[in-house]
């Protein structure tokens, strides 16, 4: 079997090792506002797929001000809740995903979803449960995305679709910084 090695050039070592932390920074600067733009049309499109095939709503959250925001949602609601659907930034599932890193899965008699964010009033449903996974972009979480189902049984986290977005984000704001693609 042959294999792909690759072997870095050495003089390329000292400009990633520079924009490393650049990216970094820049990652702790995606909001709720600007991520569908970070994200492009190819990612945009490609969630839109995966939410296609969903049975569950997906939801991307991302920071705005002192709390998160639906930054894109899947299906027919994006409009009723895109920066609309709000989260706290003290308590709550979307919370402690951005703080903790780690998915969460809850169930409608423990999420206690009103207490936190607005979304189960602007969706005019009941949740019967939530699971939520962090976009780790450059080592820090920039993005959750959460599963909201409506039927019966748990939710599991969506974190294959966290993980595909964090390597398209990546990216995607390396390919800006240095220039291969307009910001």
């Amino acid at each position: 079997m042959n294999r792909l090695v690759i072997v870095p050039d050495e003089k390329h070592e000292s400009l990633g090792a520079e924009l490393k932390p650049k990216l970094a920074a820049i990652a702790r600067e995606i909001t709720a506002n600007n991520l569908p733009q970070l994200m492009g049309e190819r990612t945009l499109a490609l969630l839109e797929s995966i939410a296609a095939r969903e049975t569950c709503e997906l939801l991307l959250w991302g920071r705005e001000g002192n709390g998160y925001a639906v930054a894109w949602a899947g299906k027919a609601c994006e409009a009723d809740l895109r920066g609309k659907a709000r989260a706290d930034a003290g308590e709550g599932m979307v919370a402690r995903v951005f703080e903790s890193g780690r998915s969460e899965t809850e169930v409608a008699e423990f999420l206690e979803i009103s207490e936190w964010s607005n979304l189960a009033q602007l969706l005019g449903k009941s949740l019967s449960s939530m699971s939520a996974s962090p976009v780790q972009v450059f080592d820090g979480c920039a993005v959750a995305v959460t599963r909201v189902n409506y039927g019966a049984g748990e939710t599991p986290p969506p974190s294959e679709t966290a993980s595909l977005l964090s390597r398209l984000i990546e990216d995607r704001l390396i390919r800006m910084s240095i220039g291969l693609e307009p910001a």
